[in-house]
């Protein structure tokens, strides 16, 4: 078992191989989050099989106070659940996530503590996309007749 020092994570996390071939991981990181909250932003980090699954060349893909989601702070707002769609060609492909807040856990016993979530935090809850741009054109995964 290969147990890398970074990202520390404590959500969803996915690692996918780009059209581009290489490999990266979506999750969130606490100790590098300008928020102290492992969700929120999502980043972006290439993967090095072959030197550990070591982690690199870490980017934003999400955040929600920088993008203006109309989340407060004290709200909790949470990016995760991030996938990489199927690339259909060209030198682009999408990633989606979601964006969501603690306060959906507000009936939960164990998350009681929060507040209820409001109209406006539905509002900006839902699935949110972001858009990978490559300096290439690359195939499609696959091919139809």
């Amino acid at each position: 078992m290969v147990n890398p020092s970074e990202p520390t994570t404590n959500a969803p996390l996915t690692i996918y191989n780009y059209a581009d071939g290489v490999a990266r991981l979506l999750t969130g990181d606490r100790n590098v989050s300008p928020h102290n909250n492992g969700r929120n932003p999502l980043y972006c980090w290439e993967i090095d099989p072959d030197h550990g699954f070591g982690a690199s060349n870490r980017r934003t893909v999400f955040d929600t106070y920088a993008a203006g989601v109309p989340i407060p702070a004290e709200h909790h707002p949470l990016v995760d659940m991030a996938k990489l769609l199927p690339h259909s060609g060209g030198s682009t492909q999408i990633i989606v996530h979601r964006v969501r807040t603690c306060a959906l856990l507000a009936n939960d016993p164990e998350y009681g503590r929060l507040r209820r979530l409001t109209p406006e935090d539905f509002d900006a809850t839902a699935i949110y996309w972001a858009r990978v741009h490559y300096s290439e054109e690359f195939p499609g995964q696959w091919e139809f007749e």
